[in-house]
């Protein structure tokens, strides 16, 4: 499995989901949320505790998946991560 650490670019997705939500991220509350708006208009579960690690709620060295990226690009209306 390919992962993906470009952190300048990364930190551009998630504020591109902030903006389009609302609300910037930063209690366990706002990562429920924001599960619940993707799989609303997705129709595609990424868990709560995934959302924290990317947007570094979590400790973690672990780098996102790229499908978990694609999910967050796809949410804003790009066809994946590349094309954002």
């Amino acid at each position: 499995m390919e992962k993906y650490n470009d952190t300048q670019t990364k930190s551009r997705l998630c504020a591109e989901v902030e903006a389009a939500i609302g609300r910037k991220l930063a209690t366990p509350k706002d990562f429920d949320f924001l599960r619940n708006q993707i799989f609303s208009r997705l129709h595609i579960f990424i868990s709560a505790t995934t959302l924290k690690r990317i947007w570094g709620y979590l400790p973690d060295d672990v780098s996102p998946r790229r499908s978990t990226l694609d999910i967050l690009a796809r949410y804003l209306g790009y066809t994946d991560y590349d094309t954002f």
